[in-house]
């Protein structure tokens, strides 16, 4: 599985709701096409090399500053019933949120800086 690159300035959503539930989608930006041919029409016009989404339950650990996602669906298989811990770091408006993960043997880390959207 190539490593996925969201360029720059990825764009997304990530939504929590009080009750414990988590959707979450993000995307490369602007948006590239992998395939011309694929009309945009319809359900088979999704392409998970520059989307990624997911969705399920989640728990906060207030002690370790991070939350777990029991990822219920969504376009990474490998989440697909499986729990997903972020840890992050709040600032104001500002959720910084720090991952690793391995994919093929090689280990990749990164951080997402989030915006809180206006009310």
């Amino acid at each position: 599985m190539p490593f996925r690159e969201f360029a720059v300035r990825p764009i997304g959503l990530f939504v929590f709701t009080v009750g414990g539930h988590v959707s979450i989608s993000f995307m490369r930006n602007p948006p590239t096409f992998d395939d011309p041919s694929v009309s945009d029409s319809g359900p088979a016009a999704c392409n998970p090399g520059w989307d990624c989404a997911y969705f399920g339950t989640y728990s906060y650990e207030q002690s370790a500053s991070a939350w777990t996602t029991k990822v219920m669906g969504g376009n990474i298989p490998s989440y697909i019933g499986r729990d997903q811990l972020r840890s992050f770091a709040l600032d104001g408006d500002t959720m910084t949120i720090s991952s690793s993960y391995e994919v093929d043997g090689v280990k990749f880390s990164g951080k997402r800086i989030l915006k809180r959207a206006p009310r």
